[in-house]
């Protein structure tokens, strides 16, 4: 990627990489920069500010999540894109929680002790679920076992000193037991102690703190956002070598029908992503499945989705829509999908939670821009320079 692109400083990219011989193979590791919370977790943080606040301290108080702040968010993550696609790069896994803040301070400037006691969890949280579907029991029966199993292992370990000196014994004991939270300890499925050369633990990252303060009014605050998530990204010529193993729930609806995912799927994702950002809510639902044999229910919920809330699905993909006749009337409309809430947001005319800052004629600027990028067909979707170019972008 070129260093003078606006862009490529909003793109996570590797400091360097080493590789860690085994028994078992090779494996590559790379360094990353690292980032704060996504901004996921941040919209989700002005959901619950909002739920608290009536609508009339919201208007005197300032709207924490302005339209001011989410046209600059967006703004960052479309120069990062566009610098991966000037570089014939598809991303191929944009998703709110790829979208990090960086640091606003030098990390540099802090101990060891000080930047790992920054990520231990100050209180230890259960969740409880008291679901009676039968198969969400029965996956909660075994992870309440295998947890129960983890709390007896945990109680093997020493707790360390943490204010022994870094990487010394002592610390690297208390470092460990202190970040649980984000370990999760391997167990074998037939009970037997794990062999020298298995993988005993695996590590969640946990984000560092920002300075950035969603509670704040946006004018107040510089931040910076990151594109990260490039672990199946790949130059435009490979795409149709590279399938992706997994869809999410910002995956473009050629990916769900079974057709190449490229940089065009980028621009779906991304339109998903700029309204989540602007409105705080998914335009589809997340789709949790615990019973969903070949992913049946999770792959047909989004076109169905995609259907009542964006547009007529397609003459032209209907085909390779198999389930469709199931889900699909003859006006080609969605039907009701079973067990599936029924919410007013169709991008046609949504005007559910947008920012007490927003002029009616900016979202309308900012509905003509989403329909652009979240077409059916990948080919007639704008490229990163034109979306640069919008006007609801304009002054930017």
């Amino acid at each position: 990627m070129s260093d003078s692109h606006p862009g490529q400083k909003h793109v996570e990219v590797p400091f360097d990489s080493f590789t860690i011989h085994g028994s078992r193979g090779d494996h590559v590791c790379t360094a990353l920069e690292p980032s704060g919370r996504s901004i996921r977790e941040f919209a989700d943080e002005a959901v619950s500010e909002w739920a608290l606040m009536s609508h009339e301290k919201l208007s005197s108080k300032g709207n924490p999540w302005s339209v001011v702040f989410a046209k600059r968010a967006c703004w960052q993550i479309l120069t990062a894109l566009n610098c991966l696609h000037e570089s014939r790069i598809a991303h191929r896994d944009i998703l709110p929680f790829h979208v990090r803040f960086a640091l606003d301070y030098d990390l540099s400037a802090l101990s060891e002790n000080e930047i790992q006691k920054s990520v231990w969890p100050e209180e230890k949280r259960e969740e409880v679920n008291d679901s009676p579907d039968y198969a969400l029991a029965q996956w909660f029966s075994g992870w309440e076992e295998c947890r129960r199993r983890s709390v007896e292992q945990w109680k093997t370990y020493e707790r360390g000193d943490i204010a022994a000196e870094p990487h010394s014994d002592e610390w690297n004991k208390a470092n460990f037991f202190n970040s649980r939270d984000d370990i999760d300890l391997m167990q074998r499925k037939d009970g037997k102690p794990l062999e020298p050369d298995e993988i005993h633990y695996t590590v969640r990252p946990a984000p560092l703190e920002t300075g950035f303060d969603p509670k704040k009014p946006e004018q107040d605050q510089n931040f910076r956002l990151v594109l990260s998530g490039l672990g199946i990204a790949c130059p435009f010529e490979d795409c149709d070598k590279s399938p992706l193993p997994l869809r999410s729930d910002y995956s473009a609806p050629e990916w769900i029908i079974g057709r190449t995912c490229n940089d065009k799927s980028d621009i779906f994702s991304l339109g998903l992503v700029f309204w989540e950002i602007v409105m705080l809510r998914s335009l589809v639902e997340e789709c949790i499945q615990f019973d969903d044999p070949g992913h049946a229910r999770s792959n047909n919920q989004e076109p169905n989705e995609l259907a009542r809330r964006v547009s007529q699905f397609p003459d032209a993909l209907r085909p390779y829509w198999c389930e469709g006749d199931d889900l699909l009337n003859y006006e080609r409309n969605a039907l009701d999908f079973p067990q599936m809430e029924e919410e007013p947001h169709r991008v046609d005319g949504a005007r559910v939670r947008k920012p007490l800052d927003m002029s009616d004629e900016d979202m309308k600027m900012f509905m003509r821009l989403l329909k652009k990028m979240l077409q059916y067909n990948p080919e007639l979707r704008p490229s990163t320079a034109e979306l640069l170019q919008d006007e609801w972008f304009r002054g930017m």
